[in-house]
């Protein structure tokens, strides 16, 4: 759960790769935790704090699949989509794995099945399933989802074609932008030292839908360390 926590910066912890990967570590080798195990494989998958190494990423995700991992799943579609040093291209074990994530709850492998759908990689096309997952990834949070239901309701794909649904789509991936992250990195500044600012700052992050900045708005009113509708700061 630390490391977890050091990996996405939440709940109070400022986001460092190496320490994430120390505790990850720790809960992978004596705990043997599928979970520990998974996020291990995306550090080297996507080079967090360390190289890309996608043979070492591939390792962890097999063994955080064979618990039934559903982000190790997803690692393993990823790999076997993408093709590596050591493992060919393979699709048809992507869409399997993806449908396994999928089915183990993660936003990421069912915004991938769903894209295997769309565009009929692996598998017979089907708009409608492609529209059902994303809309599954969407309700779980996922950001991308959202523009790719926007643009199939924009054009009518495998749905009714709806501008009003797609503009509010498009919002939701507005608010989720990229333009957070200096926000939030001066957030993290503020910190331990000044946590009621820090709180203010994560509040408007997660007012605009900003999920990391919910937590850890939560996180500093649940702890007590911040206040801001104390008496003598009125």
């Amino acid at each position: 759960a630390i490391g977890k926590r050091y990996l996405l910066g939440i709940e109070g912890f400022k986001q460092d790769f190496s320490k994430a990967k120390q505790y990850l570590q720790l809960a992978a080798t004596h705990k043997q935790n599928a979970g520990a195990l998974a996020l291990l494989g995306y550090i080297y998958c996507l080079g967090l704090g360390t190289p890309v190494n996608l043979d070492t990423a591939y390792a962890y995700f097999v063994t955080a699949a064979s618990h039934n991992d559903p982000l190790g799943h997803n690692g393993l579609g990823y790999i076997y989509f993408r093709g590596s040093n050591a493992q060919a291209r393979n699709l048809k074990l992507a869409f399997k794995h993806f449908n396994e994530s999928a089915y183990g709850g993660s936003s990421d492998g069912m915004f991938n099945l769903a894209s295997m759908y769309l565009t009929g990689t692996a598998v017979q096309e089907s708009f409608q399933k492609a529209v059902l997952y994303y809309t599954q990834a969407l309700d779980r949070g996922h950001t991308p989802a959202a523009y790719s239901l926007a643009v199939m309701h924009l054009n009518g794909i495998g749905t009714v074609r709806d501008c009003d649904i797609a503009v509010n789509l498009l919002k939701k991936v507005c608010e989720r932008g990229e333009w957070v992250s200096s926000k939030l990195v001066s957030a993290y500044d503020f910190g331990d030292k000044v946590p009621n600012k820090a709180a203010l700052m994560f509040l408007k992050l997660a007012e605009a839908g900003h999920e990391v900045s919910q937590m850890n708005v939560a996180h500093l009113f649940d702890s007590g360390q911040a206040n801001l509708f104390s008496p003598d700061e009125g």
